[in-house]
């Protein structure tokens, strides 16, 4: 909807949206249409002014003696300029009420858009007349010794806006020996409608329907029996009601986690009569599961149907440095020359889900002074193979270098590289939750920083529970989730105490394109205009103009407000009123 301008008196725009001018009291709102001349106009409403309330009241509109009984207009009686009301069925007519709104601008017509009011009950006769009975279902019969076929419709008094049940077509035996002329439906003065077991198709039928050379079947997207019905409406117009079809709704989105399970194909609503893999996330191998939404499911809350995989970790990855102190051979782990014990290498998975090696059973020589640690800091358990020692300086104190430095202290783990000796190296590992190959650290001159080679440690990914919505990875590669457009990015971002927070970005949720207007284009087939979609257009009674023209939705489209586009030229559509045809 257009902003107006100029923007009405006691108005103003902000950043979050419609509000009062200082000056006014009141709650502003807006509405927008269509109204009863088929335009679409934003209307602000609900500031007030005492100059305001002086002014000139909104008149009601004209309806005529038929929407006199259906329409109760009262609470729009005398209402100021910015102000809004409803206009209601009234009774025996039910339908939801529309708003109308008094213009701020000083216009005095009332803006409105009449409700849909139907008749769809009628109260029963205040006295029943002798002869008749109604059925537990609502219908109506002869009373025994009574003959004839009982008939019954809707007689609507417009002098008093009041409906009332008008009995027909039963009398007593002896009445119907005695008439001189046989009862004639078409002569009733009081005609009542007749049952009907054939009609035509609807000419506009409901969503989920489609006809075939066969009869109506359910459209896709949708599940169930399709039957249409034939009734005869209190007005005595044979309606043919179409039933049985109901849309197809997705399962309730997967919740299963586990390090050794990958269900991202699985994320989000899964559509009926789909079905989803679940792998085994590696370094775990096994048999794939799977997920399936039932055929024809129409219960939002229907569960998938869900078999896990087989996974088992059957390979740890390869220590990259090697720990000082350890050596791989092609029996094994051993420990380095000069250290003593049994090298011991174990695989284990931490919190985030990594896999790592664990070295120990290997102490130094005494010539080193190196103080044996026999457990890891419970914040070191994610790195790789840490020894499980702590470097000392030499007893002289004597040749070491500085304390390291590295680009990011949140990401690379130098304890080991402190106080080190001249000529000598030092692991340099990735700190947790960060996981990679490892480094060293060599001294090259005394009093000098060691010159650090950085290992390449990669970002932990997010947790099962921690994705947001949009995001799926793929044989290990993050990329857009179904029904999302955009370019995945998987980074880590560090705060001032050294948190890590996995962070995904680039993917957004794609967006239906804004239709033209509704009062100037058909636009029955152009419902939910999606991303990289088309529909077909036609003029609109009074308007009239080309054959079709042809809307589509730009591919990968995002942005909420984006205007459908004509695949080829614009279909121009003139108003034309009265007598004078179109050109």
């Amino acid at each position: 909807c257009v902003d107006p301008l100029p923007i009405p008196h006691g108005y103003e725009k902000t950043k979050m949206g419609w509000a009062c001018e200082p000056g006014y009291d009141g709650n502003a709102s807006f509405f927008c249409g269509p109204w009863e001349n088929c335009e679409v106009d934003l209307k602000p409403v609900g500031c007030t002014s005492a100059e305001m309330q002086a002014q000139e009241t909104c008149s009601l509109p004209v309806v005529d003696e038929q929407e006199r009984c259906r329409f109760d207009l009262s609470d729009c009686e005398s209402r100021p300029p910015g102000s809004s009301c409803e206009v209601r069925c009234k009774e025996p007519f039910v339908g939801r009420p529309s708003t109308a709104v008094c213009p701020p601008s000083g216009e005095k017509a009332l803006l409105w858009t009449p409700p849909r009011c139907d008749l769809k009950d009628c109260p029963p006769p205040a006295q029943l007349p002798e002869g008749y009975r109604q059925t537990a279902d609502g219908t109506w019969q002869c009373n025994e010794s009574f003959v004839g076929e009982a008939r019954s419709h809707c007689r609507l008094h417009r002098n008093k806006c009041s409906a009332e049940l008008v009995l027909q077509g039963c009398r007593t035996a002896e009445a119907a020996a005695a008439a001189v002329q046989p009862f004639r439906y078409e002569e009733s003065p009081e005609r009542p409608c007749k049952e009907v077991e054939e009609c035509s198709d609807p000419a506009n039928p409901p969503r989920g329907y489609r006809r075939t050379m066969f009869g109506w079947t359910c459209a896709a997207g949708y599940s169930g029996r399709a039957e249409k019905t034939c009734r005869t409406s209190l007005q005595c117009v044979a309606e043919p009601t179409l039933s049985g079809c109901v849309p197809l709704q997705p399962c309730v989105p997967l919740t299963i986690s586990g390090c050794e399970i990958d269900a991202s194909d699985c994320q989000g609503s899964r559509p009926a009569n789909s079905t989803c893999p679940i792998r085994c996330k590696p370094p775990f191998e096994g048999i794939a599961g799977f997920a399936i939404c039932p055929e024809g499911n129409a219960d939002p809350m229907t569960e998938l149907n869900v078999t896990l995989p087989q996974c088992e970790l059957t390979s740890c990855p390869e220590a990259n440095p090697v720990p000082v102190g350890y050596v791989k051979s092609v029996g094994g782990w051993l420990c380095e020359e000069g250290w003593n014990g049994t090298a011991n290498v174990e695989c284990t998975l931490d919190l985030g889900c990594g896999v790592t090696c664990s070295a120990s059973g290997c102490d130094p020589p005494p010539s080193r002074r190196l103080e044996s640690r026999l457990l890891v800091p419970p914040e070191e358990e994610a790195t790789w193979a840490r020894p499980h020692v702590e470097r000392l300086l030499q007893e002289d104190g004597v040749g070491t270098c500085s304390d390291p430095e590295v680009s990011n202290p949140c990401k690379f783990d130098v304890s080991f590289c402190v106080g080190l000796e001249l000529n000598s190296s030092c692991p340099v590992l990735c700190k947790a939750p960060y996981r990679g190959t490892g480094a060293r650290g060599t001294c090259k001159a005394a009093g000098e920083p060691p010159v650090i080679e950085e290992p390449d440690c990669i970002c932990p990914e997010p947790g099962p529970d921690s994705v947001p919505l949009g995001y799926t990875q793929v044989d290990g590669a993050w990329q857009c989730a179904e029904g999302y457009a955009g370019s995945a990015q998987f980074f880590c971002q560090n705060d001032d105490q050294c948190l890590v927070e996995p962070t995904l970005s680039g993917c957004q949720l794609l967006a239906d394109c804004v239709l033209p207007d509704e009062c100037q284009y058909e636009l029955t087939a152009c419902s939910h205009l999606s991303p990289g979609a088309d529909c077909e257009v036609a003029c609109k009674l009074p308007y009239s103009g080309g054959s079709t023209g042809t809307l589509r939705c730009p591919e990968g489209n995002t942005n909420g407000s984006q205007a459908a586009v004509w695949k080829s030229n614009e279909l121009a559509c003139d108003l034309h009123c009265g007598d004078d045809p179109p050109e």
